[in-house]
């Protein structure tokens, strides 16, 4: 037990000795010292209702009788989201509502994910009746803004981009007991596959884990609510839901266009309601559900031809368009090629339970596809790792049953060292006359993601690489970059969905890809700076997708040329480019291709002129990259006269199915519960490695002399509060 503990455990006995003779009494705050790290105090543990110790932030706040008392309260009341589904894109309007239940002003500081293709291009503050539209403007310049504000007492709200999916909510003077609301909204292209459409919001990050070295540009990590926190990087607070205390709502307006098959979702429960053969309105079966796994909306269409679409936004001189074409593919089986097949399993903390199950049976249906033919191995990682064998072995029956028994042996635990282990898998090179396929399972909750891509992209040769996130809340950022960097594509396995057929899906699409050496011929067409540039093969099954500006209107029959089955194939297609047409979401859906595509050739290394760009694009279409960000101040009023005011940090809920004791490590308990009370103090245990998950990785050991030292000396303390109770 550590000295803090130590001597909480001793007041708690106190304290417990007297309400038990005396029958029911009024809760006390004690205070103790705390540690301050970046403005932010960690959590005091003060005794409330019953006796039992939780963790509380230390601010002083009224209860429903009026009364003053120290007790829980974090800002984020709750996060309502509507998508508005127009054909194959979608427009999100997310609102926070922040709330003080303190009686003294606040910061409010929450680190939240979106969608990782997410254009964010509106932002605005509500308080009362005013609403601040926010501006975009250069990063540090915004956050001097932002800082301004602050010092002067007025209400301000700074919204950075941490990594691609992940942002920051920074809100500073909020008055005691008000409330406010932060509004974004964002445009995403939607998952689109074998005619089936699929809306990700994503509501909760996923813990983090950071290497001791190498951490990359932007690093992310985890911690226990009211723990320290790694210096010098994101670190991200998780806490247990009955103390985090936030909900979320959801809804959806869907407009296909074509005819609605049917809606149906892996992670929630949905109702939907039919307002026409085309349209659907969906939403959550349940009202305030808590944040702690990605919610998936899956619809399908009814179409038996090629799918085309076109979203064009033209107001003036410059026009922007993104086209979608899926020609209609059939799944051949023909002559394929002998593969050599790599699965690589995260057997990280984090994967403990569910996820490694979900991730074995995936890998089992993997094996189970391999002919007499193919070879191929399995590896697992976590703070190392650890391979079925020395080198590939054949994929017949008995190189199948060796590895499912090598499945069989997999345990999860440690930390999550993958940069090492994506250059592990890829180090072969496969034979003349085979291909090499590098399956990828894992649920990414690393906080270096540039370095992991940047492994992958270095160490590629002739593999292609086939990232599948695992879990509730994977990180599809860095899979869906791995998948790209890989020639390859990123498929998701939800902890509630059958991992037979999510397995067969991906073997049957992964057999070869479907269009290769892509072209496409504008014919006349006034359109330029068309990304990517390079075109990515298609698989089957999935569409080509292309964005890009236009000059002047017109119509025209492109072309779109490739090699599917050893054979070039052209692909004539109607496209009418409008004089004008007002579809604000398409010129931020180009723009955030066109950031992608910088980053993509910048190939992890930035130039200054790569930096330029993202910010000029940034400026441009006001929207939120690396280097933009939005402010909004409220001028009208000064809430802090001195500028001062506590920091509280809203932590997040670990996802569903992840082990909190795995995933961020062990340390002190976030609470504690005296002898009166029937909750338990809990403790963690975990893996090693090399790194850590921010929060530290505990302590333990016999009591030394300063420690009964520090608790004799709180005695005289716990006997006058016990005469208090008397």
């Amino acid at each position: 037990m550590t000295r803090p503990l130590l001597a909480l455990a001793l007041l708690s006995a106190c304290g417990s000795a007297a309400t038990t003779s005396g029958g029911y009494q009024p809760p006390v705050t004690v205070g103790f010292d705390v540690e301050v790290t970046e403005n932010y105090a960690a959590m005091d543990e003060v005794p409330v209702s019953g006796g039992e110790l939780r963790l509380v932030a230390p601010h002083a706040m009224h209860d429903d009788r009026g009364a003053a008392v120290t007790a829980i309260g974090f800002p984020l009341r709750h996060t309502d989201i509507h998508a508005h589904v127009a054909g194959m894109s979608a427009l999100y309007t997310v609102t926070q509502t922040f709330e003080n239940p303190f009686d003294e002003p606040i910061d409010a500081v929450y680190v939240f994910p979106l969608g990782d293709e997410a254009a964010v291009t509106r932002y605005s503050i509500t308080i009362g009746d005013r609403t601040i539209a926010g501006e975009i403007e250069k990063k540090e310049q915004a956050r001097r803004t932002y800082e301004e504000a602050k010092a002067k007492g007025h209400t301000a709200a700074l919204l950075e981009q941490e990594k691609r999916n992940i942002f920051k909510q920074k809100i500073a003077n909020i008055a005691p007991h008000e409330q406010i609301a932060v509004q974004m909204t964002y445009a995403e292209l939607l998952n689109y596959a074998d005619g089936q459409y699929e809306i990700v919001a994503p509501l909760v990050v996923g813990p983090r884990y950071l290497p001791a070295g190498d951490v990359g540009a932007t690093p992310v990590a985890a911690h226990h609510a009211g723990h320290a926190k790694r210096a010098g990087v994101t670190s991200i607070p998780y806490a247990d839901a009955k103390i985090a205390g936030s909900t979320v709502s959801f809804s959806a307006d869907i407009d296909a266009g074509v005819p609605v098959l049917g809606v149906t979702s892996p992670s929630h429960d949905l109702k939907v309601d039919e307002l026409a053969p085309t349209k659907r309105r969906v939403v959550l079966a349940s009202a305030n559900e808590l944040p702690n796994r990605d919610l998936i909306v899956r619809y399908k269409t009814a179409s038996d031809q090629t799918m085309v679409g076109l979203l064009a936004h033209r107001t003036d001189k410059h026009g922007y368009f993104t086209l979608v074409v899926q020609p209609k593919a059939e799944y051949k089986t023909g002559d394929i090629t002998p593969r050599e097949v790599m699965i690589v399993i995260d057997t990280s903390g984090s994967m403990s339970g569910q996820p490694l199950e979900q991730a074995s049976a995936l890998a089992s249906v993997l094996i189970d596809s391999l002919q007499p033919t193919d070879t191929f191995n399995v590896m697992a990682f976590s703070g190392g790792t650890n391979a079925m064998s020395p080198s590939p072995i054949a994929g017949d029956g008995a190189g199948k049953e060796t590895g499912k028994q090598f499945l069989g042996t997999l345990q999860a635990g440690g930390g999550t060292e993958m940069g090492p282990a994506m250059a592990k898998a890829l180090e072969n090179k496969p034979g003349n006359d085979r291909i090499r396929m590098v399956y990828f399972l894992t649920d990414g909750f690393v906080g270096n993601d540039d370095v992991i891509v940047s492994a992958a992209r270095s160490n590629l040769g002739a593999n292609r690489i086939f990232s599948i996130g695992i879990g509730s809340a994977p990180n599809r950022a860095l899979l869906d970059q791995i998948a790209q960097v890989g020639r390859g594509f990123p498929s998701y396995l939800n902890l509630t969905e059958d991992a037979t057929d999510v397995g067969s899906e991906i073997v049957q699409r992964t057999a070869h890809p479907y269009l290769t050496d892509i072209k496409i011929e504008w014919n006349g067409l006034a359109v330029g700076s068309v990304t990517p540039a390079a075109i990515p093969d298609v698989y089957a099954g999935m569409p080509l997708v292309v964005s890009g500006i236009y000059t002047e209107p017109g119509r025209a029959k492109i072309t779109v040329t490739a090699t599917t089955a050893g054979h070039r194939v052209r692909i004539p297609i109607d496209v009418t480019l409008p004089d004008r047409n007002d579809d604000e979401p398409v010129a931020s859906l180009y723009a955030r291709k066109k950031i992608d595509e910088v980053y993509a050739l910048a190939a992890g290394t930035l130039s200054h002129e790569a930096v330029e760009q993202v910010t000029e694009l940034g400026l441009q279409f006001h929207m939120v990259t690396d280097y933009t960000s939005f402010v909004a101040v409220d001028r009208t009023r000064v809430v802090s006269p001195d500028g001062k005011s506590r920091v509280v940090e809203q932590p997040a809920l670990v996802p569903a199915g992840v082990d909190p004791e795995a995933s961020i490590g062990p340390g002190e308990p976030s609470y504690a519960s005296s002898s009166s009370s029937s909750s338990s103090s809990g403790s963690y245990s975990g893996g090693g490695g090399g790194g850590s998950w921010g929060g530290g990785w505990g302590g333990g050991g016999d009591v030394d002399p300063l420690t009964l030292l520090l608790a004799l000396a709180l005695v005289p303390l716990a006997l006058t509060l016990r005469k208090v109770r008397a």
